[in-house]
């Protein structure tokens, strides 16, 4: 019997990575020099100022489910390092960009279900999203 090649998740997920590369450029199009996709981050966009934003974006087939605790620290763990490697006054923003209405889970991230999208700065997320995310930070160290 053949053995089962069929890698449609993982092709939704680079299609998703794509979409949002392509929004975040069209978006911002009078500001961002460039953008690539899977290169040192999922999506990175390089402004005109020269800084760099970097994106980990993370699709989920389930949206109304929580991500593994795991999978978001391992996004932060990325992040965090390209401070380490870029420096902050090269650096824009760093951003975790999901579909997932609940990625913190459902006590927590409550808030995500009030709009199709949001943003937030670190600064403004609501105080459990905001424990729950610094929980999720320290599970890796």
């Amino acid at each position: 019997m053949a053995k089962n090649t069929n890698n449609s998740g993982g092709v939704a997920g680079f299609n998703f990575q794509d979409m949002a590369a392509l929004y975040l450029f069209l978006d911002n199009v009078d500001e961002v020099q460039s953008f690539e996709v899977e290169g040192k981050e999922d999506i990175v966009l390089i402004w005109n100022d020269g800084t760099m934003s970097f994106i980990q974006a993370k699709e989920t087939k389930k949206p109304y489910n929580t991500f593994n605790k795991n999978y978001i620290a391992d996004a932060l763990r990325v992040l965090s390092q390209d401070v380490i490697d870029y420096g902050l006054k090269n650096i824009r923003s760093e951003v975790f960009l999901t579909n997932s209405n609940f990625p913190f889970g459902i006590r927590a991230g409550q808030e995500f279900s009030t709009a199709p999208h949001r943003k937030y700065s670190s600064g403004s997320l609501p105080p459990k999203m905001l424990k729950k995310l610094m929980d999720m930070a320290d599970c890796k160290k």
